[in-house]
């Protein structure tokens, strides 16, 4: 019976540090891709959407969906925003919001939130997104964006 109880007890102690482990590598996974995201912000509010590519998977896998519908490939996306952001106030200052980071594993994670683009005194663009991570080659990057435009 004392047996009994002490197998139950290390298995109670085992299965806490479990539950542990899981919600500090959720938190990680939250830090680092909230990290990841602020470097965009830098970069885009510095005028370098280059340096804010950084952030997406370089892959002709990469899947953005937005007001041209569907596009796929890390060169696309690039030359898409290129495109769409050729001066500084066409850029304006972007901010996010990230209203959930949900990790699925250990190497992905999806997250909901918000963007808005100002220049000067006036919002230029807002909308949602959707953004699934993942861990490709030791770093956190978007494999598939979903942006909708409410204004």
């Amino acid at each position: 019976m004392s047996r009994l109880i002490i197998l139950l007890s290390l298995g109670m102690v085992l299965g806490c540090g479990s539950v542990d482990t899981a919600s500090t590598d959720s938190a990680d996974i939250s830090t680092a891709i909230k990290q990841a995201m602020d470097d965009q912000i830098t970069s885009w509010n510095e005028g370098n959407i280059d340096a804010f590519m950084e952030g997406y998977w370089k892959s002709k896998d990469l899947t953005f969906i937005g007001g041209r519908g569907v596009q796929k490939g890390w060169q696309n996306t690039l030359d898409g925003y290129k495109r769409a952001y050729d001066t500084p106030e066409k850029m304006g200052t972007l901010s996010f919001t990230q209203d959930l980071i949900q990790p699925l594993s250990d190497t992905s994670a999806y997250v909901l939130g918000g963007y808005a683009l100002n220049y000067q005194d006036s919002l230029l663009s807002s909308g949602y997104f959707t953004l699934i991570w993942m861990m490709k080659e030791d770093k956190w990057v978007v494999v598939s964006d979903q942006t909708s435009e409410f204004k």
